[in-house]
């Protein structure tokens, strides 16, 4: 129990930790202006609603937890466990993204296929994290 709850907290804070210097440093400016006509946008900064972002973290923290790591076999190289969970971030962030895509108005395909290649890396980098704490 006290080890689940380990990995949990480390994919959790692992995804919040990365995705905000993605957000708000290395591509503020590409989501805000893809964003434009739909983001919570305010005075060029980003206002989500906090904690329906916590919940989204938990459950990609769920995902990689209950689903992910547990296919992955003791000794299975970087590259692997990163695959596994680039796939797992692909099919969650592709969900989302073309979910947007096919019912709002002013959701640009160029954003879906940036936030899709995002969250297969992000997720990808989370898992091996896990993976690695999993294993100490």
């Amino acid at each position: 129990m006290l080890a689940t709850a380990k990995l949990l907290l480390t994919t959790f804070v692992g995804f919040i930790v990365i995705d905000y210097v993605w957000l708000n440093f290395v591509a503020k400016k590409f989501y805000i202006e893809q964003m434009s006509e739909v983001g919570r946008i305010q005075n060029g900064e980003f206002k989500p609603i906090i904690w329906a972002a916590i919940i989204v973290y938990i459950l990609l923290a769920l995902g990689i937890v209950y689903f992910i790591l547990p296919q992955i076999e003791p000794g299975q190289g970087f590259l692997q466990v990163f695959l596994c969970g680039a796939f797992f971030g692909l099919i969650c962030y592709g969900v989302y993204d073309m979910t947007n895509l096919s019912t709002l108005k002013s959701w640009p395909l160029a954003l879906a296929a940036a936030d899709m290649a995002w969250g297969a890396f992000v997720t990808g980098v989370v898992t091996v994290i896990a993976q690695y704490v999993k294993s100490l």
